[in-house]
C-alpha cells in the first residue's frame, strides 16, 4: 500500500505559540523539577500520524515521548492519542495539525497555564479535576476557548472554530473581533473570522454524532 503524500505544514503563527505550554516534559527554567508534569506520550495511533520537531517529519507511533514546540500532523482517517502524567488525555482527529507549546507557573499562583496551538483540525480533550492545571488554553486562528477541568472538543478551520463542551464549562473568546462566551455542558459557539462568538446554544445531535466521530478511537 502506498503510503499517504506528506501534506505541506504551516509554521504556527508567533501570536499562538509565544506564550506558555502544554502537557509537556521540557520545561522552560523558572518551574522546579519536582513539580514538572510527567512528560506526555502518543498512546495510540491510528492511520498515518508524523511529529514535526525542530525541522524535521518524524514517523509517530505508540509510546513516542512528545515535547514543547512539536507539532503532531495526521492524515486521513487518522487519529492519535496522547496522553499525559496528571491524567489529561488529548485525541487528534483527521487532518490535523497542533503545536504544543511550553510551560509557566504564573507569577504569584500555583499550578501551570496551557497552551495549545491549533492550526486546523479537530481534536478532544479531558481534563482531570485536579489542581494542577490552574486552566488549558487552545488557540486556533479565530479563537481562544480555556478551561480548567473538563472535556471539550475544538474543530478548526482557516476561518472558523467550533466549540463543543461534552462535560464541565468552557470560556471562547475571539481572536480578531473580540467578544466572549461561556458554555455549559453540551452547549457550543461558531466564532468566525472578524465575528464575536455565536451565542451558546445547545448543538443538534448530527453534528455531535459527527464530531464525536472524528475524534473516537477504533
Amino acid at each position: 500500500m502506498t503510503a499517504p503524500a506528506t501534506r505541506r505544514i504551516r509554521p504556527v503563527r508567533a501570536a499562538a505559540s509565544a506564550a506558555v505550554l502544554l502537557l509537556a516534559g521540557v520545561v522552560a527554567g523558572g518551574v522546579d523539577a519536582a513539580e514538572r508534569p510527567t512528560a506526555c506520550e502518543a498512546t495510540r495511533v491510528v492511520g498515518h500520524a508524523t511529529v514535526m520537531r525542530e525541522g524535521t517529519s518524524l514517523p509517530l507511533s505508540p509510546n513516542v515521548l512528545l515535547y514543547e514546540r512539536d507539532q503532531v500532523v495526521t492524515g486521513d482517517a487518522a487519529r492519535v492519542e496522547i496522553r499525559c502524567g496528571d491524567g489529561s488525555t488529548i485525541v487528534v482527529g483527521d487532518r490535523s495539525s497542533v503545536s504544543l507549546a511550553t510551560l509557566v507557573t504564573p507569577p504569584g499562583q500555583r499550578g501551570w497555564v496551557g497552551v495549545l496551538s491549533m492550526i486546523e483540525g479537530i481534536l478532544r480533550v479531558t481534563l482531570p479535576g485536579t489542581k494542577r492545571w490552574n486552566r488549558l488554553e487552545i488557540v486556533t486562528e479565530t479563537a481562544v476557548a480555556s478551561a480548567r477541568s473538563t472535556a471539550w472538543i475544538v474543530d478548526a478551520k482557516r476561518d472558523t472554530t467550533g466549540v463543543f463542551v461534552i462535560e464541565g464549562g468552557v470560556g471562547v473568546a475571539g481572536r480578531t473581533a473580540g467578544g466572549a462566551v461561556t458554555l455549559a455542558q453540551s452547549q457550543g459557539t461558531d466564532v468566525r473570522r472578524g465575528a464575536t462568538p455565536t451565542p451558546p446554544v445547545t448543538w443538534g445531535q448530527p453534528r455531535v454524532n459527527a464530531a464525536l466521530a472524528r475524534t473516537a478511537l477504533p
